[in-house]
């Protein structure tokens, strides 16, 4: 059974998390921003990656093209 100093316990631990979201919402906010780019510029990396691949044929012939390297004739 839940006791209620447990429930007021999580109540002030809410509010003094609340306190300090507060008091540093600025830097949240960037932080935000910031991550929001970066998780933008990550998924245009991936997609370029993923044309990259479909372009050389898929990740099967890059991988042939990996492992078999025949004797180049002069």
């Amino acid at each position: 059974m839940i006791d209620t100093n447990v429930i007021n316990q999580a109540a002030d631990s809410v509010a003094a998390a609340a306190t300090q979201l507060k008091i540093n919402w600025p830097a949240v906010s960037v932080a935000a921003v910031i991550v929001a780019r970066e998780l933008k510029n990550f998924n245009e990396w991936l997609a370029g990656l993923g044309a990259a691949v479909i372009r050389h044929g898929g990740i099967f012939m890059i991988v042939k093209k990996l492992i078999w390297n025949p004797e180049v004739k002069p």
